[in-house]
């Protein structure tokens, strides 16, 4: 299975991406979101450039692109989804499948058919509880607890596709933001991994929300 992994410069696209390495998925690339009205840039291939992109944070800290440097993958910075060169960029790497983990737009309809599996992605919650933007935020200050990752198809909503997992993680006493992230992100990884086995065994779940 070829997995393209699509995320951004914190800490949960890092500990997806780092499960799933150590689960021996094979990711064929790293996309990281740009920004909205950067210049879609599919030429730099950041893995033989690393100058290409500027730092994502402004002090040195690991994240998602320092390990696919590590690791030796490519890794693209996208603007606008609209733009069509990044259609014909994914059409190029050939993926099975398209993993995402704190990516911060709706994927088009285009590029969600062009995996032969589609996308999917990691949310932590469990779904359809805490759709949209920030769902450990919410649950926090709701004070639900355990909370929980889902890993759902992707469709024209915001996390409203089909259910492939789903796991629930209960948080001790004061937790920080930051270590409860931490948990999910890795209970994620872990799930998604779990999922894309039982996709290329041609046994995955697609459970309606």
């Amino acid at each position: 299975m070829r997995v393209l992994f699509l995320g951004m410069g914190g800490q949960f696209t890092q500990i997806v991406l780092e499960r799933l390495l150590n689960a021996g998925v094979e990711v064929c690339a790293l996309l990281l979101s740009g920004p909205q009205l950067h210049p879609l840039r599919p030429e730099v291939a950041i893995a033989s450039d690393p100058l290409a992109l500027p730092l994502l944070e402004s002090f040195v800290k690991p994240n998602a692109l320092h390990l696919a440097w590590q690791q030796g993958i490519p890794v693209y910075e996208s603007g606008p989804l609209s733009a069509p060169g990044l259609a014909d960029r994914i059409g190029q790497l050939a993926p099975d499948v398209a993993c995402v983990a704190c990516f911060d737009r709706i994927i088009p309809a285009r590029l969600r058919a062009l995996p032969r599996y589609g996308f999917l992605n990691v949310h932590p919650s469990l779904l359809p509880h805490f759709r949209g933007p920030e769902p450990l935020f919410w649950q926090l200050r709701s004070g639900v607890n355990p909370v929980g990752v889902t890993v759902h198809w992707m469709d024209a909503g915001p996390d409203t596709g089909d259910i492939a997992g789903q796991r629930s993680l209960p948080l001790a006493d004061g937790i920080s933001g930051r270590k409860a992230d931490a948990l999910c992100a890795a209970a994620g990884g872990d799930l998604l991994a779990e999922v894309g086995g039982q996709l290329a065994a041609g046994r995955a779940e697609r459970r309606p929300q």
